[in-house]
């Protein structure tokens, strides 16, 4: 791998616009879906964009117009995962490359990998799960190895350049836009805690933000667009040995405590719908195959059924 610093400084050199990257997962056992058919590809000879680099890719995608920017995909995996970053050329994306690894590889090599390739993007979108326990150790390694701003488990992301302010949260942020005409692209990003809590952040190039799963749902291709799309187009390299200063970067857990995922964002229901649609929405998930059914309980059965459905959804998790 060529000297890291000296990456790191070619930064804006190689290339006359913004260019936002999007670090994939190479997902071979999900299951691809046909687009003029809808139906599944059960060989695994390609995989599918994974569902929490999903929004990742959506979000890039819809900021290349805000920014004027190109979009750039990466991923890190066998050859079966170009099938996943041509389908992502077919969504918009300018410029697709996978890295060719043997399986195993450490997420220290991971995110060493997809630094040579994403150095020169402004901004870097990621999923928020990595391959150990689903937990976004890439996109924070990542950032370190590019040293740029990060910010993970991103809920809400605007945008905000020079004098003009594209869905700005507040009037301040406006303000201080236009103080600064000349200020490159920045973005207004949100993150979202435990009981409510809420965190604000200002990301100038170069930033690593992995994006909530549900921040955003994945558009589909057109029709003339998935025909045209080609795996050739996708560029392939090998991969590259770890800089010196990570190459004896171990990660050890911390900790024995039970994993608690992140909280889900979800939408809620149609504020149009009477109450009582609202609250069947609220109790099947918005999946039309489940059925809510009513029932007419005094107050102490309610209480023990509420005990026990929480007591069998908990053994269900423990498995």
């Amino acid at each position: 791998m060529p000297d890291h610093a000296k990456l790191l400084r070619t930064l804006g050199t190689e290339t006359s616009c913004l260019t936002i990257g999007v670090a994939m997962k190479g997902d071979e056992t999900a299951t691809m879906n046909y687009p003029l058919t809808d139906s599944g590809d059960h060989t695994k000879r390609h995989a599918a964009i994974p569902f929490s680099d999903q929004a990742a890719l959506e979000v890039a995608l819809s900021l290349k117009n805000d920014l004027g920017a190109k979009v750039l995909c990466c991923s890190v995996g066998s050859i079966q995962v170009r099938s996943m970053l041509s389908s992502t050329l077919a969504l918009g994306a300018d410029q697709a490359v996978l890295i060719m690894s043997p399986s195993g590889l450490s997420n220290v090599e991971i995110a060493a990998n997809l630094a040579a390739t994403l150095v020169n993007c402004s901004f870097v979108f990621c999923g928020s799960s990595s391959n150990d326990a689903l937990t976004p150790a890439v996109p924070g390694l990542l950032a370190a190895m590019l040293e740029a701003q990060q910010a993970l488990g991103v809920s809400t992301i605007t945008v905000s350049s020079g004098s003009t302010t594209a869905e700005a949260n507040s009037q301040e942020h406006q303000t201080e836009d236009s103080d600064a005409p000349d200020r490159p692209p920045s973005l207004l990003v949100e993150r979202k805690f435990a009981r409510g809590k809420r965190e604000l952040l200002r990301l100038t190039p170069r930033g690593v933000i992995s994006v909530d799963p549900y921040a955003a749902k994945l558009r589909r291709a057109s029709l003339d667009a998935a025909l045209a799309r080609s795996e050739a187009e996708v560029v392939v390299r090998p991969t590259v040995s770890l800089p010196t200063q990570w190459q004896s970067m171990v990660l050890h857990p911390i900790g024995s405590s039970p994993y608690r995922p992140r909280t889900k964002l979800l939408q809620g229901p149609d504020q149009s719908l009477p109450v009582q649609e609202r609250i069947a929405v609220l109790l099947t998930g918005g999946n039309p195959a489940r059925r809510a059914e009513p029932l007419y309980l005094d107050p102490k059965s309610a209480a023990q059924l509420l005990l026990e459905t929480i007591s069998a959804w908990d053994r269900s998790e423990r498995r």
